[in-house]
């Protein structure tokens, strides 16, 4: 595998000003660095599974086989610049011992999880914009309601100002309608002793005439 990408580099960079050994050597350290990484993931497998070096080395096995379809698809695609591969390299490592380690799947998990937090986040935020949007209707039926509420106090005490003037002026007309009933009956008291006093003017008057018409009666009587 290492003297085919080599042989790949050497064609694809033919450039005097492009060293592709010293790019390869770069590339090799970074897989024996990958390879560290496979002997420690190996024994710490080894020592999780208790499945032996078969199963670690299948799970290694597929790591590279993985590796290789990556390398080959880069090379089919062709690299942009040198530190491609290197970053190529680094991901692949990192999805290997991913993939290796079972932590891919929770990776998977954890993206399932953070959708469905997504989902529960944003029917969250469609609830709480509802009872926003409830809760200010509500504080303007209310604003409403105190204004008529407002308006309404405000008629009533106008009313009751009203009603008092009315009261006042029932009072006033009610002491000066007993003034007068007042007065009215003063002066038939004082008509009806007039009355009373001119009846017994007249009956004397009367009196005295009835008395004048007998004595004239009697010296008439006297003088035949």
């Amino acid at each position: 595998m290492e003297n085919g990408l080599q042989k790949a580099l050497q064609q694809q960079w033919s450039s005097p000003v492009f060293d592709p050994n010293l790019y390869f050597s770069h590339v090799k350290t970074w897989m024996q660095v990958h390879r560290a990484w496979e002997a420690i993931a190996a024994k710490q497998f080894s020592r999780a599974t208790h499945d032996g070096y078969d199963n670690t080395l299948k799970q290694i096995e597929q790591a590279d086989k993985v590796l290789n379809e990556k390398v080959q698809q880069t090379k089919e695609q062709g690299l942009v610049f040198p530190f491609d591969m290197m970053q190529l390299a680094s991901e692949n490592m990192l999805s290997g011992w991913l993939a290796m380690t079972g932590q891919e799947s929770a990776a998977a998990d954890h993206s399932q999880q953070l959708e469905e937090l997504e989902q529960a986040l944003a029917l969250m935020t469609s609830e709480c914009e509802k009872a926003q949007k409830a809760k200010q209707t509500a504080q303007r039926n209310q604003r409403k309601v105190k204004t008529d509420l407002d308006a309404s106090t405000a008629k009533v005490a106008s009313l009751n100002e009203e009603l008092r003037a009315v009261k006042a002026e029932l009072a006033e007309a009610n002491k000066l309608a007993k003034k007068e009933q007042a007065e009215l009956l003063a002066g038939q008291k004082t008509l009806q002793n007039e009355n009373d006093a001119l009846k017994k003017q007249l009956k004397e008057l009367q009196s005295q005439q009835m008395s004048q018409t007998k004595a004239s009666q009697t010296k008439s009587s006297d003088v035949s």
